[in-house]
């Protein structure tokens, strides 16, 4: 079962219960209350509430999220404890829709006033937020479900939530909130489920698909536990991306990221070395990873490469964090993936609001806290390079390249002026076939080359095995190792083709 499924028939009961005690009076019941109407129908509450699907880990101190809350520390909650739906519980149901768009509307204008507040540079940023202030700027809203929103801020685990305050008697509120907020602009309920889901849990797919998205992750979710955390931060991006990709590693650097934290292949230090069988590689790489930066550019929905390093994040279950180029846009990129969250680089304003997605990503993934000054600045260096950075991309992918350039994937004149050489193989150690031979570069440039070993049995193929050479100098020649992940069996003839040069 997943989120989004509907309800078995005592779920069901137990939410139509729930929902209508809220609408008479915008609070919850005790779980004694809950128990004793499920006795009548012959239901134990404490069995149906825990039947739902649950996103995250429900072991207690740990985050968690489904379309009721209860008091989990126990096998059965107090008596006294209570119980309720969520945002996404309430969204589903006729009573309790109004009030989570109220929810979402309310979110969406703090995270607006946030962004129009002004800035101090003493102090951290934060705003304060009253339930009239609401009433009057969210239209056709009725204020008693303005100030009964105002019990899920304080429910639901909300981003930037720094302090509430309220009347006894009237049950107004006011609500301060820090710069987080900010997270909330544009905001839509299927968004929110998708930031809660992957504040709760690793993997954005997964979660997405979790709550009923689109999406082309796992289809399916029961009760899931997050993946082992890595440290490092994994920057997903095409070939032909290099330039944009060094960007977004140099304001990371720059930013206070330290690099051994970073993998990007592009770069000698923290790419793949020679002759390492690639996939292995990203495999590795991405469990160590703790947060999957892709760049969505046109090219990256192109390279077999950069979708098996998607692929291999939404299996993993790692956090990732999908960052639209132009031209690409939201549009086709939700299409391709799904409604999950994604940054875009379209505006100065939603740069901004990827910087902040990914300051507060690398916070609490990698627990790596930024000083402001330094992000600050990093930022501003990569808004002041991006232009000249999609125009050198924008021209490279409608132009030959010209004499002197680094060409960034492997067209056909490219491939051949790598020529390969003293193909050989050998059993390797552990049980994996090893693939031996020298590699030439005929240009008048140094280049990185990706390689496929292919093995062939009476001419067609049984396997094949990747690896790279990275720095393969102009007019050089240099050996590679490339090894299989298993053994093979059965092969009589084997071939080293170059897949990229770049």
């Amino acid at each position: 079962m997943k989120f989004g499924d509907d309800w078995t028939a005592e779920q069901a009961h137990l939410v139509d219960l729930l929902a209508k005690v809220w609408a008479r009076g915008w609070s919850w019941p005790t779980f004694g209350y809950v128990a004793d109407l499920l006795d009548d129908t012959g239901s134990d509450a404490a069995e149906v509430l825990s039947s739902f699907p649950v996103l995250g880990d429900p072991t207690p101190g740990r985050p968690s999220y489904g379309d009721v809350f209860f008091d989990h520390t126990r096998p059965a909650p107090p008596d006294e404890s209570i119980v309720g739906l969520t945002v996404s519980g309430l969204a589903r149901h006729r009573f309790g829709e109004d009030t989570a768009l109220t929810f979402i509307a309310i979110l969406k204008m703090a995270a607006d006033e946030y962004r129009r507040s002004p800035r101090d540079p003493a102090s951290a940023g934060s705003i304060t937020l009253t339930s009239d202030d609401a009433s009057e700027s969210i239209p056709g809203v009725q204020p008693d479900i303005v100030v009964a929103a105002g019990e899920l801020l304080n429910q639901e685990p909300v981003r930037g939530r720094q302090a509430t305050s309220r009347t006894s008697e009237t049950r107004r509120w006011t609500i301060t909130f820090s710069r987080r907020v900010s997270t909330y602009r544009d905001l839509t309920l299927d968004k929110y489920l998708g930031l809660v889901a992957a504040d709760v849990q690793p993997s954005r797919p997964a979660a997405a698909a979790a709550f009923g998205m689109r999406s082309a992750g796992p289809s399916t979710v029961s009760t899931m536990s997050s993946a082992e955390t890595g440290d490092k931060v994994f920057i997903s991006h095409a070939a032909s991306d290099e330039t944009l990709g060094a960007l977004l590693h140099r304001t990371l650097v720059l930013g206070g990221v330290p690099g051994e934290r970073i993998f990007y292949s592009s770069k000698r230090a923290t790419g793949i070395p020679t002759g390492t069988d690639v996939r292995s590689r990203l495999r590795q790489e991405l469990n160590q990873a703790g947060l999957v930066v892709e760049l969505l550019t046109p090219t990256f929905f192109t390279r077999p490469m950069c979708l098996v390093e998607l692929g291999g994040a939404w299996a993993l279950e790692k956090s990732t964090y999908p960052i639209v180029v132009p031209p690409m846009d939201l549009e086709r990129a939700m299409k391709i993936l799904g409604e999950i969250n994604m940054g875009q680089l379209a505006s100065d304003r939603l740069i901004d609001d990827v910087f902040d997605e990914l300051r507060d990503r690398l916070a609490r993934s990698l627990d790596l806290e930024m000083r402001s000054a330094a992000w600050n600045d990093s930022v501003r260096s990569f808004k002041q390079s991006l232009p000249t950075v999609l125009d050198d991309l924008a021209v490279g992918s409608t132009a030959p390249p010209q004499q002197g350039t680094r060409r960034q994937d492997s067209e056909p004149h490219a491939a051949e002026a790598i020529t390969i050489s003293d193909v050989s193989s050998m059993d390797a150690y552990g049980g994996g076939v090893k693939v031996l031979g020298r590699a030439k570069n005929s240009t008048s440039r140094q280049l990185t080359v990706l390689l496929k070993a292919i093995f062939l049995r009476q001419g067609v193929i049984v396997e094949t095995a990747d690896g790279a050479l990275p720095e393969l100098g102009a007019g050089a020649s240099k050996t590679f190792e490339v090894q299989s992940l298993g053994a093979i069996r059965d092969f009589d003839e084997v071939q080293v083709q170059v897949e990229q040069s770049f």
